[in-house]
């Protein structure tokens, strides 16, 4: 299974028209286009429902103690774990940025509370129903978007078998499976997140330079080159 892309620094910080069709619970569910195709939301009743289960939790984070430089870095921090969340929405599933963008523009009955269950499940999928779609009627796919959504996991093991040289990067934990021209490929992260790796590579070397302790330093401008080696 490939890694999420994550940065230790983040938990320093945290420490310092529609259609309508009957749903079997009773409720309506409602239409909305995505990327040109109209995909089925879940009824407004499921989802609130769902919302109410989760609480809302403030995570603080006193200044109290740092310095001007470390306060600034903290704020270049915040910035680059936001990056992070977007190369996340991306490794979750293939058409989360579609799906959001059309979310943000849709004024279809149900769009409110979509919009707020896909903010925090990161995608289409209820993670606490056992990612049961409440956009679309699509299963999250197994390999989540690491792998092409119609690869087979005896497809990806004969690649490998015919081909040896590649089995290395296609069993690393810094790569995408993709497919170009109909044959497997792997993409480092480092190419398939290049945009937004750079910008949190250059927020987190701004950080360093405003923070006053030198082992963070070191840390985060050693993390930030890490983005472009893998």
């Amino acid at each position: 299974m490939k890694k999420l892309i994550m940065i230790a620094a983040a938990a320093t910080l945290l420490a310092i028209g529609s259609c309508d069709r009957n749903t079997p619970d009773g409720g309506e569910a409602k239409s909305a286009e995505i990327g040109g195709e109209t995909l089925k939301m879940e009824n407004p009743e499921y989802m609130e429902t769902q919302l109410a289960k989760l609480a809302p939790v403030e995570i603080a984070c006193p200044e109290e103690g740092l310095s001007d430089g470390d306060k600034k870095a903290l704020r270049k921090l915040v910035a680059a774990a936001a990056v992070m969340d977007e190369i996340f929405l991306k490794q979750v599933y293939a058409r989360n940025l579609e799906i959001r963008a059309a979310l943000e523009q849709s004024t279809a009955p149900g769009a409110e509370p979509a919009r707020r269950m896909f903010a925090i499940h990161f995608g289409p999928f209820d993670r606490i129903n056992h990612n049961h779609p409440f956009i679309g009627d699509r299963p999250k796919p197994a390999g989540a978007n690491y792998y092409p959504g119609d690869m087979t996991k005896t497809e990806f093991l004969e690649h490998v078998k015919v081909h040896p040289d590649d089995e290395t990067a296609f069993t690393s934990n810094f790569t995408l499976i993709s497919r170009r021209k109909g044959r497997l490929v792997a993409i480092p992260y480092s190419e398939a997140y290049a945009t937004e790796l750079a910008k949190a590579a250059a927020l987190m070397n701004e950080a360093a330079e405003f923070t006053e302790n030198p082992s963070l330093k070191t840390f985060l401008r050693s993390r930030a080159a890490a983005f472009k080696s893998n």
